[in-house]
Protein backbone atom coordinates (compact mmCIF):
# COMPACT_ATOMS: atom_id res chain seq x y z
CA UNK A 1 0.00 0.00 0.00
CA UNK A 2 1.48 3.33 -0.91
CA UNK A 3 2.12 6.08 1.60
CA UNK A 4 -0.46 8.50 0.18
CA UNK A 5 -3.21 5.86 0.55
CA UNK A 6 -2.23 5.25 4.16
CA UNK A 7 -2.16 8.96 4.85
CA UNK A 8 -5.60 9.53 3.28
CA UNK A 9 -7.08 6.65 5.29
CA UNK A 10 -5.56 8.04 8.46
CA UNK A 11 -6.73 11.60 7.75
CA UNK A 12 -10.24 10.60 6.67
CA UNK A 13 -11.04 7.95 9.24
CA UNK A 14 -8.52 7.09 11.93
CA UNK A 15 -7.66 10.66 12.90
CA UNK A 16 -11.36 11.44 13.35
CA UNK A 17 -11.93 8.29 15.37
CA UNK A 18 -8.95 8.90 17.64
CA UNK A 19 -9.98 12.51 18.19
CA UNK A 20 -13.55 11.49 19.02
CA UNK A 21 -12.45 8.75 21.46
CA UNK A 22 -10.01 11.10 23.18
CA UNK A 23 -12.54 13.97 23.32
CA UNK A 24 -15.13 11.75 25.02
CA UNK A 25 -12.52 10.67 27.57
CA UNK A 26 -11.52 14.29 28.24
CA UNK A 27 -15.15 15.38 28.67
CA UNK A 28 -15.84 12.52 31.10
CA UNK A 29 -12.65 13.36 33.01
CA UNK A 30 -13.69 17.03 33.15
CA UNK A 31 -17.20 16.14 34.34
CA UNK A 32 -15.70 13.85 36.98
CA UNK A 33 -13.43 16.68 38.16
CA UNK A 34 -16.37 19.07 38.42
CA UNK A 35 -18.42 16.55 40.42
CA UNK A 36 -15.37 15.87 42.62
CA UNK A 37 -15.09 19.62 43.27
CA UNK A 38 -18.77 19.88 44.23
CA UNK A 39 -18.56 16.88 46.54
CA UNK A 40 -15.29 18.08 48.09
CA UNK A 41 -16.74 21.53 48.79
CA UNK A 42 -20.12 20.16 49.92
CA UNK A 43 -19.52 16.67 51.42
CA UNK A 44 -23.15 16.49 52.54
CA UNK A 45 -24.00 15.95 48.84
CA UNK A 46 -22.49 12.47 49.19
CA UNK A 47 -25.88 11.54 50.60
CA UNK A 48 -27.25 11.93 47.05
CA UNK A 49 -27.36 8.53 45.37
CA UNK A 50 -26.24 7.69 41.84
CA UNK A 51 -29.72 8.21 40.40
CA UNK A 52 -30.33 11.42 42.31
CA UNK A 53 -32.23 9.90 45.25
CA UNK A 54 -30.95 8.97 48.68
CA UNK A 55 -27.65 7.16 48.82
CA UNK A 56 -27.75 3.65 50.20
CA UNK A 57 -24.00 3.23 49.67
CA UNK A 58 -22.12 1.90 52.68
CA UNK A 59 -18.60 3.06 53.49
CA UNK A 60 -16.08 0.20 53.53
CA UNK A 61 -14.58 -0.28 56.99
CA UNK A 62 -11.13 -0.52 55.41
CA UNK A 63 -11.50 3.03 54.02
CA UNK A 64 -12.47 4.33 57.46
CA UNK A 65 -9.61 2.54 59.22
CA UNK A 66 -6.96 3.53 56.66
CA UNK A 67 -7.95 7.21 56.39
CA UNK A 68 -5.58 9.48 58.31
CA UNK A 69 -8.12 12.30 58.53
CA UNK A 70 -11.74 13.16 57.89
CA UNK A 71 -10.65 14.94 54.69
CA UNK A 72 -8.93 11.78 53.45
CA UNK A 73 -12.04 9.76 54.30
CA UNK A 74 -14.25 12.18 52.32
CA UNK A 75 -11.90 12.02 49.33
CA UNK A 76 -11.92 8.23 49.43
CA UNK A 77 -15.72 8.23 49.58
CA UNK A 78 -15.87 10.67 46.67
CA UNK A 79 -13.55 8.46 44.60
CA UNK A 80 -15.74 5.42 45.30
CA UNK A 81 -18.85 7.36 44.29
CA UNK A 82 -17.26 8.63 41.08
CA UNK A 83 -16.17 5.11 40.12
CA UNK A 84 -19.74 3.90 40.56
CA UNK A 85 -21.22 6.86 38.70
CA UNK A 86 -18.94 6.69 35.67
CA UNK A 87 -19.49 2.96 35.18
CA UNK A 88 -23.15 3.75 34.53
CA UNK A 89 -24.74 5.01 31.32
CA UNK A 90 -24.03 8.66 30.40
CA UNK A 91 -27.67 9.58 31.06
CA UNK A 92 -27.27 8.36 34.64
CA UNK A 93 -24.12 10.31 35.37
CA UNK A 94 -25.63 13.43 33.82
CA UNK A 95 -28.65 13.01 36.14
CA UNK A 96 -26.21 12.66 39.04
CA UNK A 97 -24.30 15.76 37.91
CA UNK A 98 -27.55 17.73 37.98
CA UNK A 99 -28.54 16.35 41.39
CA UNK A 100 -25.19 17.35 42.88
CA UNK A 101 -24.68 20.67 41.09
CA UNK A 102 -28.30 21.87 41.06
CA UNK A 103 -27.52 23.55 37.70
CA UNK A 104 -30.70 22.21 36.10
CA UNK A 105 -29.18 21.20 32.77
CA UNK A 106 -31.82 19.21 30.93
CA UNK A 107 -31.21 15.70 29.64
CA UNK A 108 -31.98 17.06 26.15
CA UNK A 109 -29.00 19.43 26.50
CA UNK A 110 -26.79 16.38 27.00
CA UNK A 111 -28.34 14.51 24.01
CA UNK A 112 -25.55 15.39 21.54
CA UNK A 113 -23.03 13.99 24.03
CA UNK A 114 -25.04 10.77 24.36
CA UNK A 115 -24.81 10.24 20.59
CA UNK A 116 -21.10 11.06 20.53
CA UNK A 117 -20.50 8.64 23.42
CA UNK A 118 -22.52 5.96 21.58
CA UNK A 119 -20.39 6.58 18.47
CA UNK A 120 -17.25 6.29 20.58
CA UNK A 121 -18.51 2.91 21.81
CA UNK A 122 -19.07 1.85 18.17
CA UNK A 123 -15.49 2.81 17.33
CA UNK A 124 -13.98 1.03 20.31
CA UNK A 125 -16.23 -2.05 20.46
CA UNK A 126 -17.99 -2.63 17.13
CA UNK A 127 -15.93 -1.38 14.14
CA UNK A 128 -18.47 1.42 13.53
CA UNK A 129 -21.20 -1.08 12.72
CA UNK A 130 -24.51 0.20 14.06
CA UNK A 131 -26.39 -2.19 16.31
CA UNK A 132 -29.42 -1.98 18.59
CA UNK A 133 -27.30 -0.93 21.56
CA UNK A 134 -26.00 2.08 19.61
CA UNK A 135 -29.54 3.02 18.58
CA UNK A 136 -30.67 2.84 22.22
CA UNK A 137 -27.71 4.84 23.54
CA UNK A 138 -27.81 7.49 20.80
CA UNK A 139 -31.49 8.20 21.39
CA UNK A 140 -33.04 10.53 18.86
CA UNK A 141 -29.67 11.67 17.49
CA UNK A 142 -28.15 9.10 15.20
CA UNK A 143 -25.21 9.53 12.87
CA UNK A 144 -26.54 8.44 9.49
CA UNK A 145 -23.14 7.58 7.98
CA UNK A 146 -22.41 4.43 9.97
CA UNK A 147 -23.10 0.96 8.57
CA UNK A 148 -26.11 -0.94 9.89
CA UNK A 149 -25.39 -4.41 11.22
Amino acid sequence: MELSTLFRRFANRELYQNLLVSSVSRFEFYLSDVIFGFLRKFPDKLSIGPKGGDSAKQVPVQLIVESASLDELFEGMIELRLQAIFHAEPKEYCVYFNAVSKLGISTEDFAPFFEIKATRDLIVHNSLIVNDLYLKKAGGLREANWKRN
